[in-house]
């Protein structure tokens, strides 16, 4: 996965620049094979599994807390061949910066109504409601005074 990360960012995507940190939670010595394969610029390697929050946390106020902009992708995520020239990087920086509400973005391509997403039109920003319920009875409906 960040093999072909790195050959995507350098093929298509040359003038995104970037740092690729890794962060691995108990693979034991397989982790280091793979620092010795590719030219991370951050590494953490684990001895224990600390679990997903943790292990993000730590990804994105440590080892990428420089940084505008972060992908997260697990270890077996897939580019798809046929696609792998599309500037996913670059568009998903473009919605968070043309929308401050926008806090992130997924690179998935999923089927949704029908279509894959990445064919299913231009780039969506829902509005945030302004009005957040305080409560599960306020969100259902029902004032925090009734019961």
């Amino acid at each position: 996965t960040a093999r072909a990360l790195v050959g995507h960012m350098d093929m298509w995507e040359a003038a995104v620049p970037y740092e690729l940190a890794w962060l691995d939670q108990g693979s034991g010595p397989d982790a280091r094979a793979v620092t010795d394969e590719i030219q991370f610029d951050n590494v953490l390697l684990w001895q224990l599994n600390f679990g997903v929050t943790s292990g993000l946390n730590t990804l994105l106020f440590t080892l990428c807390k420089r940084s505008k902009f972060v992908v997260t992708m697990e270890e077996d995520w897939l580019w798809i061949e046929k696609k792998t020239h599309v500037p996913a990087i670059k568009m998903a920086m473009s919605v968070l910066e043309a929308d401050k509400r926008v806090v992130g973005v997924f690179l998935r391509s999923v089927v949704q109504f029908g279509q894959e997403t990445s064919v299913a039109g231009p780039w969506l920003s829902l509005a945030i409601p302004h009005h957040i319920p305080k409560s599960r009875e306020e969100g259902r409906g029902q004032s925090a005074g009734e019961k």
